[in-house]
């Protein structure tokens, strides 16, 4: 599948994580982290009729095509904001409960916790984390990218995970979803 915006996943890896997403079959979907609306246009592709999509961004440069990209009867309500605000917590709620959700916004490890801890609890289904891989004594492709830390935290709590690593070589990306 092939978003007519930049994508910043790989392939291998957000397929896979498009068919869980299409098992699950989520009416209520939140994506935080939209930026050029690349997976957003994936998953409003991938949803049945009936979803409500909720894109969180801090911009939304692409917010003019979300309608046209829509299925019929799958729709997009688009948040600009920062995730770590009460204000926004309090608007995303309001669109809650979700069945799914997709954290690929600010990577520094107390940012991505509080989605976690704030937007995790709104989801009833899986909740997935992009950028979870790491490599020691490689350099990150991003400075910030510290999903990789609480991804692991995550994993020792004993929650059931699955990841989507295409190649563990590779020094970031990487899909990890926690199930229950």
């Amino acid at each position: 599948m092939k978003p007519p915006v930049e994508m910043m996943q790989v392939e291998q890896e957000f397929d896979q994580l498009l068919a869980l997403y299409r098992e699950s079959n989520p009416k209520r979907v939140l994506e935080i982290g939209s930026k050029e609306g690349g997976t957003l246009w994936c998953l409003a592709q991938s949803s049945q009729p009936g979803t409500t999509i909720v894109s969180l961004d801090l911009v939304a440069p692409n917010e003019a095509l979300y309608a046209p990209w829509c299925p019929r009867g799958v729709e997009i309500a688009a948040i600009q904001g920062d995730s770590q605000t009460e204000e926004i917590a309090f608007q995303i709620a309001s669109y809650g409960p979700f069945d799914f959700c997709f954290i690929d916004a600010d990577h520094h490890y107390e940012a991505v916790k509080h989605d976690w801890e704030t937007y995790g609890a709104m989801c009833t289904g899986p909740v997935a984390f992009h950028d979870i891989h790491h490599v020691e004594g490689h350099p990150e492709t991003w400075d910030n990218c510290e999903v990789w830390k609480l991804w692991r935290e995550i994993q020792a709590s004993g929650r059931t995970t699955r990841e989507f690593i295409h190649d563990y070589g590779q020094q970031c990306y990487g899909i990890g979803v926690v199930l229950a």
